[in-house]
């Protein structure tokens, strides 16, 4: 599916989702990376042992006009690594670093038992018309073995 299309009625323009995934041919199932599909239950990505990224773009339209974009990029664990919101000219990026060694050759089995929590999380609000008007919110945890959160910091950052 590419489209979502919604028709309110009561002489309203419809409503369009459209949907894109990255240029660079990458996706969920890890093409290009992934060339021998095994049926064997497992997700197929987690065995990519190099760094692998796929990302998708949703459109939100109101008639012919883009009122608002979301492009969302996960990487070989199908985590979150980042989002970027744009409506007008305001812009929201967050970005999540995990405890996920995905950087290495390490298989998801090799992986530290809090690979899919977040290590680091920023949010960061701009204007893109306006370099000088932003804001940095950094967040960082730390989680013991059994994913118990033992540390929470916090820092605000703005223009």
């Amino acid at each position: 599916m590419t489209d979502h299309i919604t028709d309110p009625g009561g002489d309203q323009r419809p409503i369009t989702v459209k949907y894109t995934y990255g240029a660079d041919g990458h996706n969920f199932l890890g093409y290009p990376n992934v060339v021998h599909v095994e049926n064997d239950g497992l997700d197929n990505l987690y065995k990519v042992l190099d760094r692998y990224e796929y990302e998708s773009t949703e459109k939100l339209m109101v008639g012919n006009d883009e009122v608002r974009s979301v492009t969302r990029r996960f990487n070989r664990f199908h985590l979150l690594v980042s989002e970027t919101t744009l409506q007008g000219t305001h812009q929201q990026t967050q970005t999540t670093r995990y405890y996920a060694d995905d950087d290495d050759t390490l298989s998801f089995d090799a992986q530290p038992r809090q690979c899919q929590l977040p290590k680091e999380a920023i949010t960061r609000w701009e204007l893109t018309d306006d370099a000088r008007e932003w804001r940095i919110d950094v967040e960082r945890s730390e989680y013991d073995i059994h994913g118990n959160q033992t540390l929470r910091e916090t820092l605000k950052k703005t223009s």
